[in-house]
């Protein structure tokens, strides 16, 4: 009735990565994996209830069932799920040490939220320009990440767009 890996409940240890994390073959609580993973579990019960309208088993499919109020993920079927949908690590984060320039000159992604930060810029307004423009990666580098509703930077991309605006702001202050 039951696979070999649906038979026991393990919790998550306290040395485990994500990658080891992501290897297991057994069942977890939903709330013990999310901060690891860095998912949020309510994005998890929307998938499940999109797949329960769609007629599909979201046991079979993403290792996610709700049992006595209880939400358990099944690795072996989640994992797979995972890497593809919520994966993201290939976001870097913002070294401390870092001055503006230090990160204008470094390649990858990296979230909005911590390039404005270093960068002195207002998110609301760059937020603004991304949804006026109709290829935004592209144009500015940024996008909104459908699955975790967060914008990622493209620095080089970015950075390019960043030192022409700069520029022309420091021609401007010397023509007024």
């Amino acid at each position: 009735m039951f696979a070999p890996d649906e038979m026991t409940v393990v919790r998550v240890k306290n040395n485990w990565t994500r990658s080891d994390l992501l290897q297991q073959e057994s069942i977890f609580w939903l709330r013990d994996i999310a901060e690891l993973l860095s998912i949020d579990s309510v994005v998890i019960k929307k998938a499940v209830q999109v797949l329960q309208n769609q007629g599909k088993d979201a046991w079979d499919t993403i290792g996610v069932r709700k049992v006595f109020g209880k939400w358990l993920i099944r690795m072996k079927t989640f994992a797979p799920y995972y890497r593809k949908r919520f994966d993201q690590s290939h976001i870097r984060n913002v070294d401390p040490n870092w001055n503006a320039n230090d990160l204008l000159g470094q390649k990858g992604q990296f979230f909005m939220t911590e390039i404005c930060k270093l960068l002195s810029l207002s998110e609301y307004s760059l937020r603004y320009r991304v949804k006026k423009v109709e290829s935004p990666k592209e144009t500015f580098g940024i996008w909104k990440d459908e699955v975790t509703s967060r914008f990622i930077v493209d620095m080089v991309v970015f950075s390019r767009l960043f030192r022409m605006w700069a520029k022309s702001g420091r021609e401007a202050d010397r023509h007024t």
